[in-house]
């Protein structure tokens, strides 16, 4: 999902595991469940933007119980 320049962060959104309210808190919009690399081919192509983004900046996920998560799938694909 998102990059969160103010925080040096990179959110990796899992589905089902609370990442549209993750990205309201943030005030950040979303671009869908992307791949990791996704993120580190943008941040690399834009080096005077964010220089030196692999040694300041973190990334994240958020995880959720498999059974959970798939009875929340469940429900909202019902």
């Amino acid at each position: 999902m998102p990059i969160i320049e103010e925080h040096k962060l990179i959110f990796q959104h899992i589905p089902k595991t609370g990442g549209t309210a993750i990205c309201r808190y943030f005030n950040v919009d979303t671009d869908g469940h992307q791949h990791i690399g996704h993120y580190y081919n943008l941040l690399d192509s834009e080096p005077e933007k964010y220089p030196d983004w692999r040694s300041r900046w973190c990334h994240f996920i958020v995880l959720r119980h498999p059974v959970n998560r798939f009875v929340s799938a469940w429900q909202m694909f019902k």
